[in-house]
């Protein structure tokens, strides 16, 4: 074995031995760098002193996202990105189901699906009646689910779709926009 041979067996065994003994997120760090960002758990509509509704935050957490991901997040309201929440969620009820064992009914889901089945089906037919509302409206239902629902990029959904770029992100403005209006939230104006 030559020297070069050697030292390549050395840094293998180092790395294979780092890799073992590293977290899954050290190496998703390096391929896809995230920022912290603080995230709304809760959420209630309340009437305030002048009579408008405005949304409350019940909790927040600080977690860190892709940094990918956060410059299209950064780009929404906080209503916007409420309505991107209860699509996901009412897609996953969909996609997965409740997934409910009896023993886990009084803990809390980690996973995003509601624990009570009421919230699912009001969240669901909500996503039905956004769904219409979408066609009826010409906003395109599936480029928006390309991006909450299956992950895709705004980027990577245009080349798939052969669109220009940017008709996604402004099919998934005008998508958000519709959500919140059925929801009575405030929309903001672009």
């Amino acid at each position: 074995m030559t020297r070069a041979q050697a030292r390549r067996r050395l840094a293998l065994q180092r790395a294979t031995a780092a890799s073992e003994t590293a977290a899954p997120a050290a190496w998703q760090e390096r391929q896809a760098p995230t920022t912290a960002v603080e995230v709304r758990l809760g959420q209630r509509l309340e009437r305030q002193g002048d009579g408008r509704l405005a949304l409350v935050t019940l909790s927040q957490v600080r977690t860190r996202r892709r940094r990918v991901d956060a410059r299209l997040w950064d780009g929404l309201s906080h209503e916007e990105q409420a309505a991107a929440e209860c699509i996901w969620q009412a897609f996953a009820v969909l996609a997965r189901g409740m997934g409910l064992a009896s023993c886990a009914l009084p803990r809390e889901r980690v996973d995003g699906t509601p624990a009570d089945g009421e919230g699912a089906r009001r969240l669901v037919d909500l996503y039905f009646r956004w769904a219409r509302r979408c066609t009826a409206e010409g906003v395109e239902h599936a480029t928006i689910m390309d991006v909450l629902g299956y992950g895709y990029s705004c980027a990577e959904t245009d080349r798939k779709r052969r669109r220009r770029k940017g008709h996604t992100r402004a099919q998934l403005d005008a998508g958000l926009a519709l959500y919140c209006r059925l929801r009575g939230w405030p929309v903001r104006r672009r």
